[in-house]
Formats: C-alpha cells, sequence, structure tokens
C-alpha cells in the first residue's frame, strides 16, 4: 500500500473514533434520563449545547487548519470527544453534564477541518472524491457504532460504561 493510501485509511480510523462520540450522545441519552430522572427537553439540551458549541468553533479550526498544518489538533480533537462523552455516565449534574458534551463536541469540531485537508492532500489528482469517500467512511462507521457501543457499555458497566469511550480516543490520540 502506498504512502498516501495509508494515509487516507488512518483518516478514516481517526474519522471513526471522532465520529463515535456524536452518535453515542443521542443513544446515551434515555440512559441519563433514566438515571438522573432528567425530562426529555432537558436531556435534548445537551444535544442542543454540543452541536451549537462543535458548530461555534469548527471555522476556527478550519481557519487553524488553512494557515499551518497541525497534526496534533486531530488527535486532541479525538481525545476531547471521547472524554467528555466518557465524562457523561460519571456527572449527574445537568451543568457538568453540559460542559462534558461541550467538550466532547469541541474535540469532535477540531478533528474535522485539519483531517478534511490532509484527506484532499494525500489523494491523487483524479481521486479526490475516493479519498474522501474511505474517510467519510470512516465517520459513518464511528456514528454507527456509537450507540452500539454506548447501549451495550452502560448495560454491561452501568452508567460507569461510558468510560469505554476513552479506548477508541486513546487508539488514535496517542
Amino acid at each position: 500500500m502506498n504512502r498516501n493510501k495509508y494515509y487516507q485509511y488512518v483518516l478514516a480510523l481517526g474519522h471513526g473514533c471522532s465520529d463515535i462520540n456524536q452518535g453515542a450522545l443521542s443513544a446515551v441519552l434515555p440512559f441519563i434520563i433514566a438515571a438522573y430522572h432528567f425530562d426529555y427537553t432537558t436531556a435534548a439540551m445537551l444535544v442542543t449545547v454540543s452541536n451549537l458549541f462543535g458548530s461555534i468553533v469548527q471555522p476556527i479550526f478550519g481557519n487553524i487548519a488553512d494557515k499551518k498544518n497541525k497534526p496534533w489538533i486531530m488527535a486532541l480533537g479525538v481525545l476531547l470527544a471521547g472524554g467528555g462523552m466518557a465524562l457523561t455516565g460519571l456527572i449527574s449534574h445537568f451543568y457538568g453534564l453540559c460542559v462534558a458534551v461541550i467538550i466532547s463536541g469541541i474535540g469532535v469540531a477540531m478533528f474535522h477541518p485539519q483531517a478534511a485537508q490532509l484527506v484532499s492532500l494525500s489523494s491523487q489528482k483524479n481521486q479526490q472524491g475516493k479519498g474522501i469517500s474511505i474517510f467519510s467512511f470512516g465517520g459513518k462507521i464511528g456514528s454507527t457504532l456509537g450507540p452500539i457501543l454506548t447501549s451495550s457499555s452502560i448495560l454491561l458497566f452501568g452508567m460507569k460504561g461510558t468510560l469505554v469511550f476513552l479506548i477508541p480516543s486513546f487508539i488514535f490520540g496517542m
């Protein structure tokens, strides 16, 4: 396998390790509602704050990626995404949960601009579509595995099962 294709698969793995947390957020909500006696509106606010803060900061990280190649931003983003999601099973206070999902959302937002730029740079001239497809596949697999990992780990270990989200974070982030 040539070096550029290897990079594309590594970036796809990172995309999966990042987006597993986005898929997990919606799946953890029923467990949060049951464990902490939140109503649906309160729980849904967690998704709102995660998406809102991630959306606000993503253009900032896109600007950074355009100015200078900083691959460490991707690793830090994945670590924050998984770390924030891991905390959701350890914190029962609403505002603490907001901070945890904001950290996770910012981490996901940190990953994408730099990774997309590197996918483009690692793609051959007439194969950018294939490169982004491989990258997107990684993200879709992560989003799909997030709810499965969430429900399985919480059913096995209780709310502390969200700590399992540290594993994919460390796989890519270290």
